[in-house]
């Protein structure tokens, strides 16, 4: 529970004492945003079980600050709702981690398997508590993730930013993916995927032949590479803060 005394003490200041400003909100929508993508791939590539429970935490930390970053009833509401049985659900994660790593002797996931049948109380209880974090119906959890992306559709911060990957053996592709975001006003970052068997150009390169304005990254990347990844969206969180200090605010396509 002591990850949520941020959240908390954002709730205070920001929404029962003082007002946040719509570039102030947005801006912590894109970092809420960000912090949600960054740990929920971090927990992809883990294999430490109690790890990839707590990388789950920061993501859901990140999307209880998008509901409350959009600032409306619906979204805020939303947002303690889901602090509720995410602290709920969380505790009965973390304890079912520890009978399983105390019983099996390992963490590594990798070498845990088959615990239905060995340890079938515990794995129906981490069931059902996993059930309850993503958020699928008709769990407490679904409830306030839906409150909370009904009311980012609502105040426009459903989406903060986008990522385009390229392909240089089908540079064509990319093309109306690039001139969609341009058009809607969407901050987007262009991340060329190095694949093992296409030809690598230089940056600048690349740049003309897409015909990108020099305010836009582009970066060269691997997307089987977490550090890779880590880094592209990285550049998206700078790139959206950056074009929030220039006054140019962050729309929703429609």
């Amino acid at each position: 529970m002591l990850v949520k005394i941020g959240v908390y003490v954002f709730a205070r200041l920001f929404l029962a004492t003082f007002a946040l400003d719509e570039t102030m909100r947005t801006a912590v929508a894109v970092i809420a945003a960000a912090s949600a993508l960054v740990s929920a791939g971090a927990a992809l590539v883990d294999t430490g079980f109690k790890r990839i429970v707590a990388y789950s935490t920061v993501s859901q930390i990140g999307f209880i600050f998008l509901g409350l970053a959009t600032g409306s009833t619906v979204g805020v509401v939303g947002a303690l709702l889901y602090i509720l049985m995410h602290g709920l659900a969380k505790a009965g994660l973390f304890l079912s981690a520890g009978i399983v790593e105390q019983n099996a002797g390992t963490k590594d996931i990798r070498k845990l398997g088959g615990l239905l049948r060995t340890m079938p109380i515990t794995a129906v209880a981490f069931l059902f508590c996993a059930v309850s974090v993503m958020g699928i119906p008709p769990t407490g959890g679904f409830v306030g993730k839906d409150m909370v992306v009904a009311s980012a559709v609502d105040t426009g911060h459903l989406a903060i930013g986008a990522v385009v990957m390229v392909d240089t053996r089908r540079l064509a592709d990319c093309f109306p993916s690039i001139d969609y975001f341009e058009r809607n006003g969407m901050p987007f970052v262009v991340a060329v995927n190095c694949f093992d068997d296409a030809r690598r150009y230089p940056t600048e390169t690349m740049r003309a032949a897409l015909n990108l304005t020099g305010d836009i990254p582009l970066l060269l990347c691997d997307a089987r590479e977490r550090a890779s990844s880590r880094d592209v969206l990285v550049a998206l969180v700078e790139h959206a803060v950056n074009r929030l200090s220039s006054g140019r605010h962050v729309t929703s396509p429609g």
